[in-house]
């Protein structure tokens, strides 16, 4: 597999940037202005009947899976739970709401997906389904009916009025309100899975890492760092929300970018003052996958705003397109060691001006830090042998990757491909065991590794 054709082919979809409740331009007035909030009510509307429409079908599928009771209705079901969950996803990343909230629904739901996948492999190959399983199960079924009952009563409660029209020309979209406030972390105990998913899902027990020797920073240099992520001009400055709370402590600003109206959130850690989340509210827009050359393009859009910002070595990883916008995971770099831990995902918009609309460095700020990496014992010669003989190896590169017990391995990281669909095989660099094997799944929006 040739890497600058596949580069978005490495990682999952994760978590995207999504909509924040909050003002978007509309830059015409009268009938036209008129005519572009009910666009946007339309949209929003359609959004959240189709999310409903898809929680009542996951919790449907949830509950039948606790009276199953053969191998092939288990599997049929986990594999329709898995599907309907990565539906979900995409609609989850096109409504008005806070990114906070939403990214710990999102992160809920790929959880989810991605347990049922493993459970119904496992179950595939012949392995009992435990009582543990089942417990895990009813524990995804509860929270499943939490979100849905949450998201439904935000649906009715704004139902036909997510945008409205303001005097000055604006077309301004409400908040998330406290249906929606209920499903953050802090106030919804989503269950822990046993299974964790691949690379770009940070681990829940850690603690920001890059944090851990950081400084307390006051407003003013907060707000100075949130203003040299926004980058175009605001207009007229930033105001100071209610902090976010949690793990990880930060100031929140709200402002306009001035050339595109967009209202932008900014997010930046209390602690060493570096910006956790950036997100812009964004019309809808059609989701095109770009050329090769084009997102060469991007990719180095996005590397300048990092670089220019004070991140070290980054390298573009995989990609994935949604509303006119290319969500870019970027991997830190360290003696030409891919560090799958340290991520961040920059929006940058496709219509020709390359303009970053979306950070969100909360993998990054979490793992990454100064490390010493363990010396190689295997030859790139030596782990290729370990590879089946049958399968073609189409590239092959050192990798960091997490592992299930906290810790983190060095390993090989071979691409495979097989009968037309291609693989990632990782192979310990240090004592030659296959730590682990992803299959990756072609989608409209990119790819998915399982």
């Amino acid at each position: 597999m040739d890497w600058k054709k596949h580069k978005n082919k490495i990682g999952y979809a994760v978590l995207a940037i999504a909509l924040i409740g909050a003002v978007v331009w509309a830059g015409v007035t009268g009938s036209r202005a008129q005519s572009l909030e009910q666009q946007l009510n339309s949209g929003y509307s359609r959004g959240y009947n189709d999310l409903i429409a898809n929680l009542e079908n996951l919790e449907t599928s949830l509950s039948k899976l606790q009276v199953t009771s053969t191998p092939r209705q288990y599997t049929l079901q986990l594999m329709d739970i898995w599907r309907q969950c990565g539906e979900t996803k995409g609609i989850l990343n096109t409504l008005p709401v806070s990114q906070v909230v939403m990214g710990d629904v999102s992160a809920f739901v790929t959880r989810m997906g991605d347990y049922c996948y493993m459970l119904g492999q496992k179950v595939t190959s012949g392995a009992p389904v435990t009582g543990e399983d089942l417990e895990q199960i009813g524990k995804l079924h509860e929270t499943c009916v939490q979100v849905y009952l949450a998201i439904r009563e935000e649906f009715e409660a704004n139902k036909d009025r997510y945008a409205q029209l303001t005097a000055e020309g604006f077309v301004k979209v409400p908040g998330e309100g406290e249906s929606m406030a209920k499903l953050s972390k802090d106030n919804t105990e989503y269950p822990h899975l046993v299974y964790d998913g691949p690379y770009s899902e940070s681990r829940d027990e850690q603690t920001p890492k890059s944090l851990k020797n950081e400084a307390p920073v006051d407003e003013a240099t907060a707000e100075k760092t949130a203003k040299a992520h926004v980058g175009g001009g605001l207009a007229g400055g930033l105001e100071r929300m209610d902090d976010l709370k949690g793990m990880i402590e930060c100031y929140a600003f709200r402002g306009t970018v001035e050339d595109s109206g967009n209202e932008v959130y900014v997010y930046v850690t209390k602690r060493g003052g570096k910006v956790l989340l950036l997100s812009q509210t964004l019309p809808p827009a059609e989701t095109v996958v770009p050329d090769e050359k084009t997102l060469n393009v991007l990719e180095q859009a996005g590397a300048n705003y990092l670089a220019a910002r004070g991140y070290g070595r980054m390298k573009a990883t995989y990609s994935q397109y949604y509303d006119g916008q290319a969500v870019i995971n970027f991997a830190a770099v360290q003696d030409g060691v891919i560090l799958y831990p340290d991520l961040v995902k920059v929006g940058i918009m496709m219509d020709g001006s390359k303009r970053v609309v979306g950070v969100d460095a909360r993998n990054y700020i979490m793992a990454h830090q100064d490390r010493t990496l363990k010396a190689v014992n295997l030859s790139a010669e030596e782990a290729r042998a370990i590879i089946n003989p049958s399968l073609e190896i189409t590239g092959e590169r050192l990798a960091l990757i997490p592992a299930e017990d906290m810790t983190e391995r060095l390993c090989y990281e071979f691409a495979i491909r097989k009968d037309e669909t291609d693989y990632l095989v990782y192979i310990d660099a240090v004592n030659g065991e296959e730590a682990e094997i992803l299959k990756i799944i072609d989608t409209n929006e990119g790819s998915l590794v399982m």
